[in-house]
């Protein structure tokens, strides 16, 4: 029944502007109650913020597994990147419910509100600061925003467009721009290698 309504709150939730949601709907396609629905939350605010709480902590895991065989900062940059980007690849509703849906204003006021992938990120970052390959001069919290900016970015354009292609496509790219805004590194040493001519010279 739990995992039932969870598809059902996915569905409702990726698919409906989150004003036109219901929990008659969530309980239409759960064929459950709506007074077992109301077991989660006593308002379709808290039913949804329950899921995504969970879903958040989900992708949160899988980026963690992802990243911990790397052994400094821009490989765990790169890997998160790669991991959070393929499990959406997995299952776009979670992309649209977190991405397009999720009244973020109000969820952050909200007492479910967990953010453990910023906690992540603001760990690589003071890893990669203490190796010396991230800003020092530069607030650790703006550094992170600029990462979750051009991520939020490219998840939200691959969206719009109707999720076209992999949004792991989009990862190498994405990488490549936000350890540029927080690195160290000189660009010349971090210019990517040009792909080979059609003539087969470099």
């Amino acid at each position: 029944m739990a995992r039932r309504i969870e598809e059902a709150v996915l569905d409702v939730f990726s698919t409906n502007d989150f004003h036109r949601a219901t929990t008659r709907d969530i309980a239409a396609r759960a064929k459950t109650s709506l007074s077992k629905l109301y077991a989660l939350g006593s308002t379709k605010d808290e039913v949804f913020f329950h899921f995504v709480s969970r879903w958040v902590a989900r992708v949160a895991r899988v980026v963690d597994e992802g990243m911990a065989s790397k052994p400094d900062a821009k490989e765990r940059l790169r890997a998160a990147i790669h991991v959070e980007f393929a499990f959406y690849d997995h299952d776009p509703r979670l992309a649209r419910a977190l991405f397009l849906t999720l009244p973020r204003g109000v969820w952050i006021r909200d007492p479910s509100f967990n953010a453990p992938g910023f906690r992540q990120l603001l760990r690589t970052i003071e890893l990669g600061r203490a190796e010396g390959t991230i800003l020092k001069d530069m607030d650790m919290v703006n550094l992170a925003d600029a990462v979750v900016g051009v991520m939020d970015r490219a998840i939200l354009s691959w969206l719009y467009r109707g999720t076209p292609k992999k949004l792991s496509d989009k990862a190498p790219d994405v990488f490549h721009l936000a350890w540029r805004a927080i690195s160290t590194e000189r660009e010349d040493k971090m210019a990517r290698p040009r792909a080979p001519r059609r003539n087969g010279r470099s």
